[in-house]
């Protein structure tokens, strides 16, 4: 799904991409474990190479190649982004929270220029019935929206060159997650999983944590009959 919009000089454009795939002869429970590190997720969506940690736990940088803008400019872009994991169903959220961009127009020097930037996704790990093998399945998207305002002979571009330019560029930021991060994301868990040791520390792990979660579930429900029981005379 791909949006255009042009107002005068100032120009909005953006893309969203859903993520949806069953991974054959995956234990679910595992890949959760595995997609509870923001850095797996962020090597199987980006080019290991244009991705840099950030001192923030969670946060990295992204950066994008050099990209035509219709053959008059060229720009290039990083964007600084925060990977959340819910402990509770092992949701991952990211959400873009600064970026830096330049304009080279042809012939030109690089300039720097103002563009806002919201960059957002979302993963889920889900376990799937298959009636031969246990699976994986992870659902989510990706979305971004940018906009800012045109500079120099950008001005004089028609709307149908705009369009088509910023088309071009959707399909660029994009197509590494929609062509290799599913491939990613299974490349990446089957040699974690295979690492000596790996299963045996996945499985004392996720054991140790459903007694944590059923001796909580116990409290809970001594709790609630506690809190319902009548009170005696004799404590009046």
């Amino acid at each position: 799904m791909m949006a255009f919009h042009r107002d005068g000089r100032r120009i909005a454009f953006g893309s969203r991409l859903d993520v949806g795939a069953r991974l054959k002869d995956t234990d679910p429970a595992a890949l959760a474990v595995f997609l509870r590190d923001p850095t797996q997720i962020i090597c199987a969506s980006w080019p290991r190479e244009r991705t840099m940690a950030l001192p923030g736990a969670g946060d990295f940088r992204l950066v994008q190649l050099p990209i035509s803008l219709a053959g008059v400019a060229t720009i290039d872009f990083h964007v600084d982004v925060h990977l959340d994991v819910d402990p509770r169903d092992g949701r991952v959220t990211l959400r873009s929270y600064a970026v830096d961009t330049s304009l080279s127009l042809r012939g030109g020097s690089k300039t720097k220029v103002i563009v806002d930037l919201e960059l957002q996704g979302e993963l889920c790990p889900i376990a799937a019935a298959s009636r031969t093998t246990e699976e994986a399945e992870i659902a989510g998207f990706v979305a971004y929206e940018t906009s800012g305002s045109l500079q120099g002979p950008l001005v004089l571009l028609p709307d149908a060159a705009l369009r088509a330019a910023t088309e071009a560029i959707n399909h660029t930021v994009l197509l590494f997650v929609r062509r290799d991060f599913v491939r990613g994301i299974k490349r990446n868990f089957d040699a974690w999983y295979a690492e000596p040791g790996r299963k045996a520390e996945v499985a004392v792990l996720l054991k140790d944590e459903a007694k944590v979660a059923e001796a909580a579930a116990v409290a809970l429900e001594e709790a609630a009959v506690a809190w319902e029981a009548p009170i005696s005379s004799e404590s009046v």
